[in-house]
């Protein structure tokens, strides 16, 4: 996924692209709990390049919290 903003002739003034994978798993609980891993490198308009890493992110069913209750993330451009 490639994300690209211009100017107003058009000219890219900001580019960043998005590879990598994901994966959920879900469980058979009820409410079902998603477990999230994988990994992203982005890669900006400039050449340069960072890496975001997901670790047994956890979420709930939206219904109960909308946020991660688990896991680690590790890596990003600082």
């Amino acid at each position: 996924m490639t994300r690209t903003r211009t100017d107003a002739s058009g000219a890219v003034v900001k580019s960043v692209r998005l590879t990598g994978e994901l994966s959920v798993a879900f469980s058979s609980d009820t409410p079902r709990v998603r477990t999230i891993d994988g990994a992203y490198t982005e890669t900006v308009l400039d050449g340069s390049q960072g890496t975001v890493t997901l670790s047994g992110i956890v979420r709930p069913s939206r219904d109960v919290c909308p946020w991660p209750t688990g896991g680690e993330r590790g890596g990003g451009r600082h």
